[in-house]
């Protein structure tokens, strides 16, 4: 599986570390980051 994130459009909701809190996390600007 590959987890694909596109930065410019989060909106910083957190839904997707509510989702798969394995690979996502919030970073310290409020937008979510995949871990690692």
């Amino acid at each position: 599986m590959k987890i694909i994130q596109e930065q410019k459009k989060c909106i910083g909701c957190g839904s997707c570390v509510a989702v798969c809190d394995k690979y996502f996390e919030m970073a310290d600007n409020s937008l979510a980051v995949i871990k690692g």
